[in-house]
């Protein structure tokens, strides 16, 4: 019976032996260059050796299977999430890419610590690029679902690496949630993004203000003032006004006829000849009296009768 018993409980038997609940290993780290893979830089997945897979079979693990990567070193405590890709590598290594390595602050050959581990599902995930050119790729969304299909977890701070054209687009992630660390496999995430390291807000526009100048009234002569003030002329004669005759007195010559005053009797008056043999004879009387005053008086009755803008006025409606 004690023969049976310590059968029983012998490792190798089966029935007492401790059936370990989860992975741990410590392999020595290299980066997928030394084994001629560089298409996985751009992955979040590793390479364990072919009896990491023997163990995890008879481990109670979910899938995915997911791993937490660290140090050894007591004194980094950095820590990265991730899936793995194949069983493939060599006893006692571990293949992953370098921008993890970089996370760790491993360098090859280095000594890191492999944990299986139970994730949640992400729901959202916040991105950073490191360079404005990624803004100018016409639909970023599009590339980067694309390439997060090679990815199985996101850890907070973690900087990834995404192709693209030709060209590797780096990224730091800045949050993720329901936790630090999300697994992405089968799950629908909203991803964001913030403005790149490198990106500079453009400056405002500048607007110019044009002054409007401001007219300040006058108080001195504002009393003194009165609107339409100037001096206005009539259009109707004045009625009292005489108009000027020519006439002259005395001796002096006159233009006009029909005085009685003989010219013999005036030697002094001169004697007014038009055209040839036409002028007045030496016994034509010339009247040197005052000029008659009857067309002044016709022509100031006219203007006496005058009235402007008496005509007659028509509507247009």
């Amino acid at each position: 019976a004690t023969h049976l018993h310590n059968m029983m409980n012998f490792p190798g038997f089966g029935f007492g032996r401790r059936v370990p609940t989860e992975f741990i290993q410590i392999y020595k780290v290299y980066s997928v260059a030394v084994i001629n893979r560089p298409e996985l830089e751009s992955s979040g997945k590793i390479i364990l050796p072919n009896s990491a897979l023997a163990q995890l079979a008879q481990l109670n693990i979910q899938y995915p299977m997911l791993f937490q990567l660290s140090s050894i070193k007591p004194e980094d405590t950095r820590a990265t999430h991730a899936g793995v890709l194949e069983f493939i590598a060599d006893e006692g290594y571990c293949y992953m890419p370098y921008w993890m390595m970089q996370n760790l602050r491993l360098e090859e050959g280095e000594k890191v610590n492999v944990k299986s581990i139970t994730l949640p599902k992400g729901k959202y995930v916040k991105f950073q690029p490191h360079s404005s050119d990624f803004l100018k790729i016409t639909d970023q969304r599009a590339v980067l679902e694309t390439s997060l299909r090679n990815f199985s977890a996101f850890t907070v701070d973690d900087q990834i690496k995404i192709p693209y054209n030709n060209r590797d687009y780096q990224f730091t992630v800045l949050e993720v949630n329901p936790s630090p660390a999300v697994s992405i496999v089968e799950t629908d995430i909203e991803v964001d993004f913030a403005p790149p390291l490198d990106y500079v807000e453009p400056p405002k526009p500048q607007t110019q203000s044009i002054p409007i100048p401001i007219v300040k009234e006058d108080t001195s002569s504002s009393s003194g003032f009165s609107a339409f003030s100037g001096q206005g002329n009539s259009l109707k004669a004045n009625s009292t006004s005489k108009t000027p005759t020519n006439s002259y007195t005395g001796t002096s010559p006159s233009t006009s006829f029909g005085n009685n005053s003989n010219p013999v009797d005036n030697p002094g008056a001169p004697k007014l000849i038009f055209g040839g043999g036409g002028g007045l004879k030496p016994e034509q009387k010339l009247n040197t009296s005052s000029t008659s005053t009857a067309p002044a008086k016709e022509k100031e009755k006219e203007e006496s009768s005058f009235k402007a803008f008496s005509g007659k006025g028509y509507s247009l409606k």
